[in-house]
């Protein structure tokens, strides 16, 4: 059997040395990433906080937006409920108009039936008159 050669002092020395500073590199690594992931925690919580920021604010306004449009739809809402009453009052009156027309046209017709009957008296009593004082 092989014997394995002793080390020596030195050489564990040496190796303790070597296995030191790996550690203390892998350590230095593992701070440096550390280091690096708390900064993208930071960055990243700070973007959140700007984005939950703006995400409010964009709520805040489809909310004035929503109440404006709502308020809108009400005021067409009125304006179209008076504009269908002021329809029907126009009909309404124009229906009127319509009679109150017609009832004149035929006022107007019997007064000229009057009128007509009226001449027709005046000329039969004038008429009479004058047989009358031819006649004496």
């Amino acid at each position: 059997m092989l014997k394995k050669p002793l080390m020596s002092h030195e050489d564990k020395k040496l190796k303790g040395n070597s296995l030191s500073t790996n550690t203390q590199q892998v350590r230095d690594n593992l701070h440096i990433f550390l280091f690096r992931l708390k900064s993208d925690l930071q960055t990243r919580t700070a973007e959140k906080s700007e984005l939950e920021s703006q995400i409010s604010d964009l709520r805040s306004h489809v909310q004035k937006y929503v109440t404006e449009v709502k308020r809108i739809e009400e005021l067409l809402a009125s304006r179209e409920k008076e504009r269908i009453e002021l329809l029907q009052q126009y009909k309404h009156l124009s229906g009127e108009m319509d009679s109150v027309e017609s009832y004149g046209r035929k006022m107007a017709a019997k007064v000229k039936e009057y009128f007509v009957a009226f001449l027709e008296q005046c000329f039969t009593i004038r008429k009479n008159y004058w047989k009358f004082n031819n006649a004496q």
